[in-house]
């Protein structure tokens, strides 16, 4: 999970074609589950296309253009993560440390929970707190706002958990 996020990271940040570059659709947001996080939309998203990417090339525009996701993005994301994984097991990291594994995203998973941890802990202390609407504060208390393609990101008031 840790090396298709560093990828995309490291790669393209957006894994959507919006086709409106203000906001995303109710298509793309869905894929957030109950994490409230970018990243972990990123995760479900990425591991829908993987599926859809192992039944053929026809399976795998098919899904992009249903949940309109950028195809290149996935690719490229794709192999640099394959890259990064034989980065880490020539640094002596176990293979098996790096085995696909499976999420729930609606609902209740610990796995995903140590995910999201982990991601808090190396993102700090770029991290923020939610006031209103797309505001946030920072940890050095300065005002910041969401990005306009986040899954946070919305007109409407948002209680975060």
């Amino acid at each position: 999970a840790l090396c298709t996020i560093s990828a995309n990271s490291s790669t393209f940040p957006e894994p959507f074609d919006t086709p409106f570059p203000r906001r995303l659709g109710y298509v793309h947001r869905r894929f957030f589950g109950n994490r409230w996080s970018d990243h972990v939309t990123l995760l479900s998203v990425y591991g829908r296309w993987e599926q859809a990417h192992m039944q053929g090339e026809y399976a795998e525009s098919a899904f992009c253009d249903q949940f309109s996701v950028s195809m290149p993005t996935m690719r490229v994301t794709h192999d640099a993560k394959n890259q990064l994984m034989t980065l880490l097991q020539s640094a002596g990291f176990p293979e098996l440390s790096m085995a696909p594994d499976s999420y729930v995203f609606q609902g209740q998973d610990t796995k995903l929970d140590i995910v999201v941890g982990l991601l808090t802990m190396g993102y700090y202390p770029n991290i923020c707190y939610h006031t209103e609407k797309r505001k946030v504060l920072t940890t050095d208390n300065r005002t910041a706002l969401i990005h306009k393609l986040s899954v946070n990101c919305t007109n409407l008031p948002q209680k975060f958990p």
